[in-house]
């Protein structure tokens, strides 16, 4: 009797701790760029199975370093990538069905991180990196061609977030200039300012 009860208490006691271990990395609240031994949690790792939960990381490397979260993929999606504006009428846009059709939208994005590569702008089309900075407020706009006509979305834009949950972004035509930022809100008809003004790629 007493050998059953010990056994049902250390089930609950793994299953409890099971539970609490597969949140790794949305129960940290944050994904980082890069390698930060900081960005750190507890929980299963996506390498396999262990006696209990480890610690397991949120950051970019934890891919190649093999200590990722279990939840890392669902919790820390790849970074949305932004341009600057100014391209907007240099794009080609696709053909949109007549039914379906959206000029799309804006999202405001507080800048939160912002990595060293932002600020080592040798390159003309580099240029418009030097608007980010930690702190600011940006406007992207999301339309086509990177606006899904499914979804109606463009990757990245923190639809259906919480709050306080930070998302990364990484500019196109730098990958050393990155960071993260945290969803405001959306705009259905817009028009982003010309200095923190971005586009979805």
């Amino acid at each position: 009797m007493a050998h059953g009860a010990i056994l049902a208490w250390a089930w609950a006691l793994t299953l409890g701790a099971v539970q609490r271990a597969q949140t790794g990395c949305a129960e940290l609240g944050r994904c980082c760029p890069g390698r930060d031994l900081t960005c750190i949690s507890r929980g299963w790792t996506a390498a396999g199975f262990s006696l209990g939960p480890q610690p397991c990381y949120c950051d970019q490397a934890c891919s190649a370093a093999g200590d990722c979260c279990r939840d890392y993929g669902s919790a820390c999606p790849v970074p949305a990538l932004i341009t600057t504006g100014a391209f907007r009428n240099g794009r080609k846009k696709r053909a949109v069905a007549h039914e379906r059709k959206s000029a799309g939208y804006c999202v405001m994005f507080q800048l939160v991180t912002i990595t060293v590569g932002c600020l080592q702008i040798r390159a003309p089309y580099t240029q418009w990196m030097r608007y980010l900075t930690q702190g600011h407020v940006v406007c992207v706009l999301c339309e086509p061609p990177a606006l899904d006509m499914r979804s109606l979305r463009c990757y990245g834009d923190g639809k259906g977030s919480r709050g306080d949950q930070l998302f990364q972004w990484q500019a196109l035509g730098n990958p050393s200039c990155r960071g993260t930022w945290k969803r405001f809100q959306q705009l259905e008809a817009c028009s982003c300012p010309s200095v923190h003004s971005f586009l979805f790629v």
